[in-house]
């Protein structure tokens, strides 16, 4: 937009001329402004923005939206927060007051923000602060300082850095960055964190220290974002406040007074959706967040979720408890056993797994707030149900590290693993199986989802290697499908169906054979009714081995060959041998294809 200054003397008067303006908050009221709407005299201006201004001196809207009959149309489209939450597209950010023995009152706000809207460059407006009255007296007490940098410190270990995620302190002051990263250096470690700024000429030596380069404020930056760099912390005054995407950071610690499209600006840092992250937060040590309707002066709806009292989260982790606790409304909750198979008899598995991702991401961003204590027997119930449901269906010890920090601390603190492993057995299938069953617990129908759960585990896992693990699969169904049936005695199929599985992994194990040779043998074993199978999957594997070269599966035209010369093989095997049921030609086309299914994924 500054370019226009030069272009004075231009007038284009063209109709069929459009203007895309992006962050049209921003330079849309000043001088350059009016010069490129002198220039562009009847083009269509169309703005972009997220955080309109909507003032009597400044207007977004009224800039963008003026109809010929005066009229404002305050938007041509609008996506909201809200919308915007509701896709995914971010996360909710909520916020705490904290420290508000030393809040400034709401003069002071008004009067910081007014100033730094006047236009100032950042040393101005240092200067300005440092020769202020009281509120910057407020706001530098080194007293207000210190605390302010203990409860950054323990809010940090305690509520952020168990769960990996990062942070931004918004500082009133450039000067104030630098006291808070001492105090913060002597509780935390010094790598933890960093500070960018702007230097100016007049700085201390001990803010000096700070006047990075571009190349190293951009490597800083890099690290921030890098889940895996030490750098967990960024102090600032200005920068990178607007455009600063990085999706790890979740608390914003404000102590700047930021109102309206700069304090939303602000607070978007923190909405970037990310693993495991419910929501951004900002803990406000100014009070600008007292009074939530004058800190963003906007008369829209769209706003409406912009910023959540903390305490909401405490109401929702009690909905979600009782979202869980409803799922088992008519079973005695004392039996772990009824509630697996509750679980699985009404196919209640993925809710279950929905339900209780949701409860763990809010109980941990709560956490340690002893307002937890009064549902913390609700929680460990809840996390033994879906260890217990995990290990079921696994016959897997679940792995704790899975889960998030504070919920790993509560597993090895207080559930009951022993309750767990007694009602849902680790069910070992080797040469010992029948011993291994005798060993599971009486009651019959336990016994049979127990034996089913496991063979189902390994043969979900193997299913894709070997042929004869389709069919295993295929038995292990039929069995369940007609286990009510009064011809069937389903244990001893079961019984039967876990010697059958053993056998496979053994063979699987003890034949000396490649993966992609026994599939073939199995194969053709199974699917084809030749006298010598054995010798015709050789003559397959002979067939491969003459076509493949490294990196042959991505050359369509090889598989193709490979199917055709399996294709012949099998009609001349047809002639010679004899079948007793001849192969039809659909039946080859069949075995052809399922065959390369196994040597894509093992030759």
């Amino acid at each position: 937009v500054f370019k226009f200054n030069d272009m004075r003397d231009i007038l284009i008067e063209r109709e069929n001329v459009i203007a895309l303006i992006d962050e049209a908050h921003r330079s849309q009221e000043g001088i350059n402004a009016m010069e490129m709407r002198n220039v562009l005299k009847n083009s269509c201006l169309i703005g972009f923005t997220g955080t309109p201004i909507d003032k009597s001196d400044k207007n977004t809207h009224r800039n963008f939206g003026l109809r010929s009959d005066g009229e404002i149309e305050r938007y041509l489209d609008l996506y909201n927060i809200s919308q915007a939450i509701e896709d995914g597209a971010t996360v909710p950010v909520h916020f705490q007051l904290r420290n508000s023995k030393w809040h400034l009152n709401d003069e002071d706000i008004d009067k910081i923000v007014e100033d730094e809207n006047k236009g100032l460059t950042e040393e101005e407006l240092e200067e300005l602060k440092t020769k202020a009255g009281s509120y910057s007296t407020l706001m530098m007490n080194p007293e207000r300082l210190e605390s302010i940098a203990e409860d950054i410190a323990n809010h940090y270990k305690e509520h952020v850095e168990p769960n990996g995620f990062k942070a931004q302190v918004v500082c009133f002051s450039r000067k104030s960055c630098v006291i808070l990263k001492d105090h913060l250096d002597t509780l935390l470690s010094p790598e933890m964190s960093d500070i960018i700024y702007t230097g100016g000429q007049n700085d201390e030596d001990d803010m000096r220290l700070y006047h990075y380069t571009a190349e190293k404020q951009r490597e800083i930056v890099q690290n921030f974002k890098n889940p895996e760099h030490p750098l967990k912390m960024l102090f600032v005054q200005s920068m990178l406040l607007t455009g600063f995407d990085a999706p790890m950071e979740q608390v914003m610690y404000l102590d700047r007074p930021l109102k309206d499209h700069n304090l939303l600006q602000a607070i978007a840092r923190t909405n970037r959706p990310y693993n495991d992250k419910k929501c951004g937060i900002i803990i406000d040590y100014c009070g600008v967040l007292k009074n939530l309707d004058k800190a963003l002066n906007f008369n829209e709806d769209e706003i409406e979720k912009c910023l959540i009292d903390f305490d909401e989260l405490k109401t929702e982790l009690v909905d979600l408890i009782d979202e869980f606790n409803r799922i088992f409304s008519e079973i005695d909750t004392t039996n772990l056993w009824k509630c697996l198979k509750h679980i699985e008899d009404n196919k209640l598995e993925i809710k279950v797994f929905g339900v209780y991702e949701n409860l763990q991401i809010t109980y941990e961003t709560i956490a340690p707030d002893p307002f937890l204590l009064e549902f913390i027997n609700d929680y460990k119930w809840a996390t033994q149900i879906v260890i217990a449901l995990r290990q079921l269906q696994d016959n897997e010890k679940p792995d704790i590290s899975e889960y998030l920090a504070n919920t790993q601390k509560l597993i090895q603190e207080h559930v009951d693993v022993g309750e767990i492993n007694k009602t849902a057995p680790i069910f070992v299938i080797d040469d010992n199986y029948l011993r291994n069953i005798d060993e599971l617990p009486p009651d019959e129908v336990q016994r049979e989802a127990l034996i089913e759960k496991r063979l189902r585990a390994i043969l979900r896992v193997r299913i894709g290697h070997l042929p004869i693990y389709k069919s295993l699969m295929e038995k292990l169904n039929s069995i369940i499908e007609q286990k009510d049936a009064d011809t069937q005695n389903s244990m001893e199929l079961l019984i039967h169906l876990t010697g059958e599985v053993n056998e496979a992994i053994k063979e699987e194990h003890s034949l000396g054979m490649s993966k992609g040779e026994l599939a073939l043998n199995q194969l053709t074993r199974e699917e084809l009714d030749f006298d010598n199978p054995e010798d015709l999957a050789k003559e397959i594997i002979e067939i491969i081995e003459n076509k493949i070269f490294q990196g042959w599966q991505n050359q369509p035209t090889v598989a193709n060959e490979i199917v055709k010369e399996i294709i012949i093989k099998l009609y001349e095997t047809n002639k010679t041998e004899k079948p007793k049921v001849e192969m039809s030609a659909d039946e080859i086309t069949k075995f052809s294809k399922e065959a390369m299914k196994y040597i894509e994924r093992h030759f």
